[in-house]
């Protein structure tokens, strides 16, 4: 390839421009997979894997790289939690992504006995706006980094 590809070390996109060999293209339409909780039919939360943020090569300042399309966000925090956080049932008030960056995260759902954790690099979608929500309690004292977004 003589205009430039993708690779990819460790989930790091590097772009080289002229390369002719790549160690791994990343092909437009490529998603990242995540979980999502959302609200059922019966006003119960739910998990489901969804696949998010569709990434497409873009020649930027000299190299390729794999980016995804900007999604507007409200507010970005940045929520740090000890080892006995707990969160009773609630919903989130407007969709999120979290990004778990330090510690651990147990969700639990009310039509589910299974919850689901959430470790350092996990990203997950709270979008149960509605009904009896979800709880949220610290396995491991850590920090998330969290995106509400708009609409």
């Amino acid at each position: 390839m003589t205009d430039g590809c993708i690779l990819d070390f460790d989930g790091i996109h590097a772009g080289i421009a002229g390369s002719s060999t790549c160690v791994r293209f990343i092909a437009k339409g490529e998603t990242m997979e995540c979980i999502e909780i959302y609200t059922g039919g019966d006003g119960h939360s739910l998990f489901r894997h969804i696949e998010a943020f569709e990434v497409s090569p873009v020649y930027f300042k000299g190299i390729t790289v794999s980016l995804s399309s900007p999604q507007a966000c409200e507010s970005v925090l940045l929520h740090e939690f000890n080892s006995d956080y707990f969160l009773g049932w609630h919903n989130p008030p407007s969709r999120q992504y979290v990004v778990v960056l330090a510690g651990e995260l147990e969700i639990v759902v009310a039509s589910s006995e299974t919850a689901q954790r959430f470790a350092a690099g996990a990203v997950f979608i709270a979008g149960d706006l509605h009904g009896k929500g979800h709880t949220t309690r610290a396995i491991q004292a850590g920090r998330a980094l969290v995106v509400n977004l708009r609409g």
